[in-house]
Parts: structure tokens; C-alpha cells; sequence
């Protein structure tokens, strides 16, 4: 079981998708991915050498290395908050892997409702001009009347988070579990909301609309294992 969620980043000009699935990450520990994610990428973003736009993407990225997926994976899967690490399921590599047992797919879209999930997903969305957006959603297990993804804020996403704590179970709500570190993510929310814009369920729409190539998404030795092509 776990508490399932997925994180989702698009860049290089809309080419290359990120797509991570965790078994145990919500509520604030979603908080803590997004604030240690965006805090980085907005930095590395107004970089002439970014890792994630295509400006000397080559470079940044020294080839095949691919430091933008190493990168990007490893903020992910670590939280720097508490200083913890869950290990993340490549859904890209997944995805290649199954489509081509039979068949020799070059692209694939990528449907976040379709993934194994109940506590919600991250999306960020890195521009060329540097502006970072990204987007928060609950899951079927945080809203009575879930309907669908749609984006929220921080502050919302963390409230829903916290609403499952009925009178009975108050203690067990961050502020009154541990105060100290209820008041570092009301930081790190406010940190977030007050430099990223949200991005609108029109834009969520349109990154899982668009076809991506593997060869973007994914290192060369995941595509070739045996160093020739598969189609």
C-alpha cells in the first residue's frame, strides 16, 4: 500500500517529461519535494547553462551523462527537510519498456489519471524564458467529491492534506505533532507561493496532451541496452 503519488517535469522547451512514481509521499512531505524542487530549478533556470533549457542543453548535460534526469530524479526521491529518501519508480522507463515488448513506439503521452495514485501529484513546468510554474493536485483519498486532478496551491494542497484529522485525532495534525516542523513548511509554503505561479488546469491539460520522444526522456542506455538501436 503506501501513500502514492507522482511528480511530473517538463523542460528543455517543452520536449523532455519527467515522470516519477513514490509509494510514500503526501501532505507535508510533498511540501518538503516541492520547496527543495523549485527552490533549485528556479535558481539553475536563470543560468545561461541551465540543465534544463535547450540553450546549451548539450552542454550542460555532457552528452549521454544526462545530468538534467540525474538531477531531477535524485531531488525526487531525497527530503532534505527531515532528511529522509524514498526510492522512485521511473515512469518513462516504465512506459518505453512495455510499449516495446511488441511493438516499437518512439513517442508516448503520458496520463497522470492513469497512474497508481491516491494522495495527488506535482507538476512543474520550466520555460525557456526561466519562469518556473508548477501545480499541485489532491488525490482520490483527500476530497470527498474528487472529480479529477486539478491544480491547487501549496496552502491548499496542504490544508486538504490535514483536513483527514477529525476532532479525534487532533493530536495527530502536524501543528500539534510537531511544531517546529509545521512551522518550517508554513515557510517553505509560503516560499513557494510567493515566487512560482500556479499553473491553470488549461496548462496541466496541455503538458499531458503533447507527444514526447523516449530519446528525450530517457538516457541512452535505457533506450539501447545492448548498444544498438531498437528500431
Amino acid at each position: 500500500m503506501g501513500q502514492r503519488s507522482q511528480i511530473y517535469i517538463r523542460y528543455r522547451n517543452g520536449k523532455n517529461l519527467v515522470a516519477m512514481h513514490l509509494q510514500w509521499n503526501y501532505g507535508y512531505y510533498m511540501i518538503n519535494r516541492t520547496y527543495q524542487l523549485l527552490d533549485f530549478i528556479g535558481k539553475n533556470a536563470q543560468s545561461d547553462y541551465s540543465n534544463f533549457k535547450g540553450n546549451n542543453f548539450d552542454i550542460s548535460n555532457s552528452g549521454n551523462y544526462r545530468e538534467d534526469l540525474n538531477i531531477l530524479q535524485s531531488l525526487i526521491q531525497i527530503n532534505t527537510t527531515i532528511g529522509s529518501w524514498v526510492g522512485g519508480h521511473d515512469l518513462v522507463k516504465e512506459q518505453y519498456t512495455w510499449n516495446n515488448e511488441n511493438n516499437n513506439h518512439i513517442t508516448f503521452k503520458m496520463n497522470p489519471e492513469n497512474q497508481d495514485n491516491n494522495n495527488g501529484i506535482l507538476v512543474i513546468d520550466i520555460k525557456e524564458n526561466g519562469q518556473v510554474k508548477y501545480g499541485l493536485a489532491a488525490g482520490y483519498e483527500d476530497l470527498d467529491d474528487y472529480k479529477g486532478f486539478k491544480m491547487i496551491s501549496a496552502r491548499e494542497y496542504f490544508d486538504i492534506s490535514q483536513r483527514g484529522y477529525t476532532k479525534e485525532y487532533e493530536e495527530y495534525k502536524l501543528e500539534n505533532q510537531d511544531k517546529e516542523l509545521y512551522d518550517i513548511v508554513m515557510n517553505q509554503i509560503n516560499f513557494i507561493d510567493n515566487n512560482f505561479e500556479l499553473l491553470t488546469d488549461e496548462e496541466y491539460k496541455e503538458i499531458f496532451d503533447t507527444e514526447y520522444l523516449y530519446s528525450d526522456c530517457l538516457k541512452e542506455k535505457d533506450i539501447f541496452p545492448e548498444g544498438k538501436p531498437l528500431f
